[in-house]
């Protein structure tokens, strides 16, 4: 809040009135002749002249008052922050923003105070130390209050190519990452072997019998190369989705999603 002062100023000059006055005083009579013969009486001096009065000097001017400070302009209603958006691709579900405010609210209100925190919950960018602890503490409460609100998957999509545009770039394989989920490399393909995320959940290995087709519905490891068996909150089963480096290994009306599930070597899944 601004405030505005007020300040008026006020000169009072005194009037000084100034008198002053003279009396001159008559010259005695000369007294008469010695005794003897009375001389005649002295002629009584005129009485002296009366000073004029002095001039009363002006009154001062008063000084103008101030003027008051114009009143100062409220500012502007700020303008609410635009809602946030899921993912590129897509806006979070509402209902996942229904449950977020009424179970999370403590933990979303404390991740919007820290730069980037939103972005980095909600599109995996720009994630740093300083606002880890807050994008962490908002998908841990998400993930144990609105899990099939806000963390389960919406829809996969189904047009996403078999062969991946960006080859599986985003992958090195090295460590416990034993192949790449994008291409299948490093996997005996026509063998029936997929590349799928390992037990710990830190990288991938190959699994053998995997036969089911995208958008099939699925157990664990029974999706063929460059797909994986996720949840659809939409319908309700198990599907086989499409791993995927960026967008453009997706559909025209898809999106590569990276946060729901944060699998490992940046890769995410084709959703809707």
């Amino acid at each position: 809040m601004r405030k505005v002062l007020f300040v008026a100023s006020f000169v009072a000059i005194a009037a000084l009135a100034a008198c002053s006055s003279s009396d001159d005083e008559g010259t005695a009579g000369t007294g008469g002749s010695t005794a003897g013969t009375g001389g005649s009486a002295g002629t009584a001096g005129s009485a002296g002249t009366a000073g004029s009065a002095g001039t009363a000097g002006s009154a001062g001017t008063a000084g103008s008052a101030g003027t008051a400070g114009s009143a100062g302009t409220a500012g502007s209603a700020g303008t609410a922050g635009s809602a946030g958006t899921a993912g590129s691709g897509g806006s979070a579900p509402a209902d996942c923003q229904t449950c977020g405010l009424t179970e999370c609210s403590t933990e979303a209100t404390a991740c919007i105070g820290v730069t980037d925190c939103l972005e980095c919950v909600q599109e995996g960018t720009n994630c740093t130390a300083d606002n880890e602890d807050a994008a962490n503490a908002l998908l841990a409460c998400l993930g144990a209050n609105c899990y099939n609100e806000c963390l389960g998957v919406d829809g996969f999509d189904c047009e996403a190519p078999a062969t991946s545009t960006t080859g599986g770039s985003c992958v090195t394989v090295a460590g416990t990452i034993a192949c790449n989920p994008v291409t299948n490399d490093g996997c005996d393909t026509a063998g029936g072997e997929a590349c799928d995320l390992n037990a710990a959940g830190d990288g991938y290995e190959c699994f053998g019998g995997s036969t089911q087709a995208s958008c099939e519905t699925c157990n664990p490891d029974t999706c063929v190369g460059t797909l994986t068996c996720l949840e659809s909150t939409t319908a309700g089963e198990f599907a086989c989705a499409r791993y995927c480096c960026d967008d453009t290994d997706c559909g025209a009306t898809g999106y590569c999603d990276k946060t729901t599930f944060g699998f490992p070597s940046d890769v995410g899944f084709c959703a809707l």
